[in-house]
């Protein structure tokens, strides 16, 4: 970046220079093309360092006139439309009625966008990385974790391994979402049923097991037979946040300014997953290492403790003497 401003302070001096030189031709001819090739420089050197979208170019309207002309084509127009990332898919249908056409009549965009349901799929966070405004994925042995500023309310979803399958936990902030996200299932395979409960009525943070510590009536079940989406959970926040605006279960420390209750709500699944799916299988992996880790620990504490005690029998022997 230092390099991009000393070539643009150049090219501001070199202007300044050819506006106040006398109009000789060959010397006007000489500093622009000076300037064009610094021009070329700073051009290449950004295009290598930003992003395609940051980078403002002006196109001009032939370039429009044939890019259309392939956008016509269905088949290399999808071609296309697969190779651009899934956050600019879900902004770009929002704006531009060809490429929404184009997604909502192609099943493998739409799989890209998890808009349609694969039950038989392995167990894949990368859609839901790609797809959704902020996220976090965290195991007891795997963390992901990230920001797009898309929408300013991220979704955090745990995902915790054991032996029965995934279990899977939510907690979103009622925010509106724009139909690019309201259909997307938020996991594959999707999940038919999920709990939810608020942080006013139940004394348990969101890592708790829900079974435990949960007061009679604080759970609540919402179903969908199609596999939820991310449009069901934020509905059912949204209701919620309404609902409980004024708990009395409520804390002191959950209150606002105004007495509003400021509480969370959670939902947990259970994903039951097939012995050979690849996050089962990191999973149970990532244990075997700690375990191994541990008695590797344990072996070395014994190891210690008898060098221990054997310099200290010896210091007593020579004490002795």
């Amino acid at each position: 970046m230092l390099r991009a401003l000393m070539q643009q302070q150049d090219i501001q001096r070199k202007l300044a220079a050819a506006l106040l030189a006398p109009h000789d031709e060959h010397l006007t001819r000489q500093t622009l093309q000076s300037l064009q090739a610094d021009a070329d420089g700073l051009d290449t050197f950004f295009r290598s360092i930003t992003l395609p979208f940051l980078y403002n170019e002006q196109c001009p309207t032939d370039a429009k006139h044939v890019a259309q002309r392939v956008f016509d084509i269905p088949e290399i127009f999808k071609g296309i439309l697969v190779e651009l990332e899934c956050l600019d898919l879900l902004e770009s249908i929002l704006v531009n009625r060809q490429f929404r056409d184009a997604v909502l009549s192609s099943k493998r965009l739409q799989r890209r966008l998890s808009l349609l349901p694969e039950p038989d799929a392995p167990f894949s966070t990368t859609k839901f990385i790609r797809c959704l405004p902020g996220y976090c994925f965290f195991t007891t042995s795997e963390t992901w974790s990230g920001y797009n500023p898309f929408i300013s309310s991220p979704l955090i979803l745990g995902l915790e391994c054991d032996e029965d399958g995934l279990s899977v936990q939510i907690e979103p902030k009622a925010r509106p979402l724009g139909s690019r996200c309201r259909n997307i299932y938020f996991c594959q395979p999707p999940v038919e049923e999920i709990y939810v409960y608020t942080s006013c009525c139940a004394d348990v943070d969101l890592y708790d097991v829900l079974e435990e510590f949960l007061p009679d009536g604080s759970l609540s079940l919402i179903k969908n037979e199609g596999g939820l989406t991310i449009g069901d959970l934020w509905d059912e926040a949204e209701k919620l946040f309404q609902e409980h605006g004024n708990c009395a279960n409520a804390d002191w420390d959950e209150l606002d300014d105004g007495g509003r209750v400021q509480m969370k709500v959670y939902f947990k699944a259970i994903v039951k997953l097939p012995p050979d799916d690849p996050i089962l299988k990191r999973w149970k992996n990532a244990a075997e290492r700690a375990k191994q880790q541990g008695r590797v620990s344990k072996a070395r504490k014994r190891k210690m403790v008898a060098f221990t005690a054997a310099k200290q029998a010896g210091m007593h022997k020579l004490c002795a003497h």
